[in-house]
């Protein structure tokens, strides 16, 4: 047994609302993002993002900012390879619109 962990996130060059909305509301919150990091789950944080000290006084957004969704399942196989292959046709059959959407997948082996 298998269990898929996917992240779905809008493809680089199509307008992501959710973002546009985030950083709107992070530029009027004025907040210093001195030591901004996030981690994706399963993924190496991002780099720090930190203020050039000529703009002390302004907000930093974080380079790279991008909003997605985070799905998990099990897959009732022993074969990994099989597992990926039904885990990623799935997102391509049901989770994902290829033309706006990308993901990516993780297969982890659950222990008996």
């Amino acid at each position: 047994m298998f269990k898929a962990k996917i992240i779905i996130t809008v493809k680089a060059g199509f307008c992501d609302p959710q973002r546009d909305a985030l950083e709107q509301r992070l530029r009027e919150a004025g907040d210093k993002l001195a030591a901004f990091e996030t981690t994706a789950p399963g993924k190496s944080a991002l780099p720090a993002v930190t203020a050039p000290s000529s703009a002390q006084n302004s907000p930093v957004l974080p380079a790279g900012l991008r909003i997605g969704r985070y799905v998990e399942f099990l897959l009732d196989t022993d074969d990994a390879e099989a597992a990926r292959r039904q885990a990623e046709d799935f997102c391509r059959q049901r989770l994902i619109n290829e033309v706006l959407e990308a993901f990516s997948c993780e297969i982890e082996p659950l222990s008996n």
